[in-house]
């Protein structure tokens, strides 16, 4: 996670907006389209499978 002040692309979460270490090690990469995006770490808990399946963002829940 080099930007400092980056989103999370499903939720807008910012990783400034959090404060314990733990979560911000959860945050989640993703590459779509040739493009890196980040989840959150409660977007990236709750989209665990989807992630893993590899299935494309347009499909998540």
């Amino acid at each position: 996670m080099t930007d400092a002040g980056g989103a999370c692309a499903r939720c807008g979460r910012t990783r400034d907006s959090v404060t314990d270490a733990a979560q911000l090690l959860a945050w989640a990469r993703q590459r779509e389209r040739g493009v890196d995006q980040w989840l959150c770490h409660v977007c990236a808990r709750e989209h665990v499978r989807d992630i893993e399946g590899k299935l494309p963002a347009d499909h998540w829940g």
